[in-house]
């Protein structure tokens, strides 16, 4: 695997995590609002998941997310004294 693909393979992986979080809130709200059926609650909020990271899995597999985290990575390291050296 080439270093892009493994950076990819990371963040949709940090993405599908993120996405269980994101599902379980609608999914204890249509609970707790008496949707009790499991396999509707699961449609209904597989639903909006789709709505919701539709572009993020876009910019993981064009590559575009990884180019603006890089991007702000850079500026951070310029702005910020990361390694603890000392400027003038």
């Amino acid at each position: 695997m080439k270093n892009e693909e493994i950076h990819r393979f990371l963040l949709y992986c940090a993405r599908w995590q993120v996405s269980t979080v994101v599902m379980m809130i609608p999914m204890n709200i249509l609970i707790f609002f008496g949707w009790k059926d499991p396999n509707i609650n699961l449609i209904i909020v597989q639903t909006i998941g789709s709505f919701i990271f539709f572009r993020v899995d876009k910019w993981i597999m064009n590559g575009e997310l990884i180019k603006r985290i890089k991007s702000i990575v850079k500026i951070i390291r310029r702005n910020v004294n990361v390694y603890g050296n000392k400027t003038t």
